[in-house]
């Protein structure tokens, strides 16, 4: 009789959970959806079960304790009757939940015409402390801004339906700083990503949107996978209140159209390749339309073994134009790129090499000029989540320039900088949690150089 009552009570417990879940709202809009069973409110039917199941109990204890063969009879027919209730109540609930089973496989099924994506939700929040040195007779604001910054609030939706793809991604702490060489701005909310992809085969995969252009390989690395606090300065340059301001040679998210492939190895001894070719304005994110009429060229060529070895090539050609009409320059650019990255049994280490050409060709008295910036890392994981690394980088905004006016060539010749960045991280076992500590080492040329030795602390949260 307990195994009865017991079943008759989770049965009871399973349709209250059913008919606890609302899908009237979802039901309006599926003209075919089955109708949800009425009957009564969840509360109502526990405190019947609860009733009947008492009553049962009661007079089964009554049936033993009955005087004579008349009190039997009397008892069993009441005994009976409280059983025939309980089945009722029992077949309801059974056929209330088959039926809210049939309504939720309904909804379940997308409508004639309408497409379900299977989505998934992550991100990351980086906040970081940075303590840079300074000396009061050296410049008026390098150094003299220490403190907690808030690096990344990225929020990322991906979709997969078949063979669609879609990812939206978004920044809610990006620098936006008033000019060079100033602490002051605001951080802003930007739009990263947003493309959607159409992959039929693993061979060919068609992105269409805003996305990262196919072009050096520390870029294309996620921020919350780096193994140190921020890029290397050859690709991210040098901040304000960092030192004297220099851009770096990364590319910026392109809109456009872009086709690849998956890392393809091969079978036996696990040699493979990946590419990637791209159309896309040129000008950069998060811009309305192209700053002229000429669109911008990326490709990209990788030779892997297995999962440790990878050497990558790199090619772009962009033709950009600044100002404001009618005192617009043209600027034709070209860039290449070459790398190298090697992980085996927890070591990892890569060299990556990139120059970029800038032709000014309706503009003799602006020097055409080559860029170049150098980036080599070695690194070592460790157990319990511990990773320790140090990078060498190099950047040289006017590596080679073609300028004969005498101030502009002294700038030229001295605006190199080289930076030595030991780096250790912990992610913490069992938590989504990574904390970082840097110490970047700067050296300038001595008509440049200044005391900017840098620290930086990450507290970072993945989901």
């Amino acid at each position: 009789m307990m195994r009865t009552v017991a079943k008759t009570a989770a049965q009871g417990a399973a349709c209250l959970l059913l008919l606890s879940i609302s899908t009237v709202g979802w039901a309006e809009n599926h003209e075919d959806v089955p109708e949800k069973p009425a009957g009564p409110s969840p509360s109502e039917l526990f405190r019947r079960f609860e009733e009947l199941n008492a009553r049962i109990a009661k007079l089964e204890k009554k049936l033993g304790a009955a005087p004579d063969a008349a009190a039997v009879d009397a008892v069993k027919e009441d005994l009976a009757g409280a059983r025939k209730d309980l089945a009722e109540l029992r077949s309801w609930a059974e056929d209330a939940n088959e039926r809210l089973g049939a309504v939720e496989g309904a909804l379940a099924e997308p409508a004639e015409g309408e497409v379900q994506f299977d989505l998934t939700l992550s991100g990351y929040l980086r906040t970081s402390y940075t303590q840079i040195d300074d000396k009061e007779d050296q410049t008026s604001f390098v150094g003299l801004n220490d403190g907690f910054g808030q690096a990344n609030a990225r929020f990322i939706v991906d979709g997969v339906y078949d063979t669609a793809k879609f990812r939206l991604s978004f920044d809610g702490a990006v620098d936006r700083r008033d000019a060079g060489n100033t602490a002051s701005g605001d951080v802003q909310t930007e739009l990263k990503d947003a493309y959607f992809t159409w992959a039929p085969k693993r061979w060919l995969r068609v992105h269409t949107g805003q996305f990262k252009p196919p072009f050096d390989a520390e870029e294309d690395l996620s921020t919350r996978e780096l193994m140190f606090v921020s890029r290397s300065v050859a690709s991210r340059g040098v901040k304000g209140v960092e030192g004297l301001n220099l851009d770096g040679l990364s590319v910026d998210r392109q809109v456009g159209v872009m086709i690849d492939s998956d890392k393809i190895l091969m079978d036996g001894p696990g040699i493979g390749f990946g590419y990637a070719l791209a159309v896309t304005n040129g000008n950069g994110a998060n811009r309305p339309l192209n700053d002229n009429d000429s669109p911008a060229f990326f490709g990209r060529l990788e030779l892997h073994w297995k999962e440790h070895v990878t050497v990558g090539f790199a090619a772009y050609y962009n033709e950009l134009t600044a100002g404001a009409a009618p005192d617009l320059i043209d600027e034709q650019e070209l860039g290449l790129t070459a790398d190298l990255s090697i992980d085996f049994h927890g070591v990892f280490a890569g060299v990556g090499f990139t120059q970029i050409n800038s032709t000014f060709p309706d503009v003799d008295a602006e020097a055409d000029r080559s860029s170049q910036g150098l980036q080599a890392y070695l690194g070592y994981r460790a157990s319990y989540g511990f990773g320790y690394a140090v990078r060498w980088s190099t950047l040289d905004p006017s590596s080679d320039f073609s300028a004969e006016e005498p101030t502009a060539k002294a700038a030229f010749e001295v605006d190199d900088v080289a930076y030595i960045t030991p780096s250790l991280t912990w992610d913490v076992p069992k938590l989504p949690i990574r904390l970082q500590a840097n110490y970047t080492i700067t050296m300038e040329d001595d008509a440049r150089a200044l005391d900017n030795n840098k620290l930086e602390l990450l507290g970072q949260l993945s989901f």
